[in-house]
């Protein structure tokens, strides 16, 4: 799963990151959105204006998410060719 999906039109990235049932959303910092199930998992993470993220706003995220998932933004972040 963890594939992370970039719009550069829109200059924004998804990360799903297990299954569920979306229920709300909460910024928790400038540009970076949890997606929550109604049992307050975090099931996505959407990053809006990426190019211009800071690496401490993502790598806050590290407590919040699977292993898996994080290693994915890594990855992401690390290949600055799709960005």
């Amino acid at each position: 799963m963890n594939m992370i999906e970039y719009d550069p039109e829109t200059d924004t990235a998804y990360l799903k990151i297990q299954e569920g049932n979306y229920l709300e959303s909460e910024e928790i910092s400038a540009g970076v959105i949890l997606d929550y199930d109604q049992n307050e998992n975090v099931i996505a993470l959407e990053l809006l204006g990426v190019k211009s993220l800071q690496p401490s706003q993502w790598q806050s995220l590290k407590s919040q998410m699977p292993v898996s998932a994080y290693e994915q933004l890594q990855v992401f972040f690390a290949n600055a060719s799709h960005v």
